[in-house]
């Protein structure tokens, strides 16, 4: 499913690109809009390059999402053909186990995509994201003194996922309050 919409973003990247270049060569043909031609593309020139930036972070992201669909298949499948002894039980804790790993890492890829895309489009601009980032390396170490115990609350989080004492869907109960 990923796949075919980054197929079709694709194919609506493409039409757009032979409207607006089709348009440009169409203007850049009479001298009496040439000029007409460069302030286009002189006011278009940063907007269209940040446009790419977008859609290239987006396609990424659904490849990314696409490869972890894929693998997320394998296992379970692998599970299911190859291991035909385990029980029930252990089969839908498996299912649940890897839906759980899978909205994680597409969690994770979808930030480091978008991060990485926020720091092109800023560098492109003209800001210089050097001092950002080592900013941002100070302030996540003042951040990371400042706030220990949301830092051990994550850490925690994490090995309850990966020690699969809880998983998506599971339904828990923690004193008087139960959900999903």
């Amino acid at each position: 499913m990923n796949l075919k919409e980054v197929q079709y973003r694709l194919l609506q990247l493409i039409q757009l690109t032979v409207w607006i270049g089709g348009t440009l060569i169409i203007l850049g043909l009479f001298p009496q809009t040439r000029l007409m031609q460069l302030w286009i593309i002189t006011i278009l020139r940063i907007p269209l390059r940040l446009i790419v930036i977008i859609w290239i972070c987006y396609v990424l992201i659904r490849l990314s999402y696409a490869a972890i669909a894929k693998i997320n298949a394998i296992i379970t499948n692998d599970a299911f053909t190859h291991n035909y002894v385990l029980n029930n039980d252990i089969n839908q804790r498996l299912q649940v186990r890897v839906n759980t790993f899978s909205r994680l890492f597409r969690g994770i890829t979808t930030f480091m995509w978008v991060g990485i895309a926020l720091f092109i489009s800023l560098s492109m601009i003209g800001l210089n994201v050097t001092p950002l980032i080592a900013g941002a390396g100070v302030l996540g170490l003042a951040f990371s003194f400042a706030s220990q115990n949301l830092i051990k609350d994550m850490i925690n989080g994490l090995l309850i996922i990966f020690e699969d004492q809880y998983a998506v869907g599971d339904v828990v109960t923690i004193g008087e309050f139960g959900g999903l």
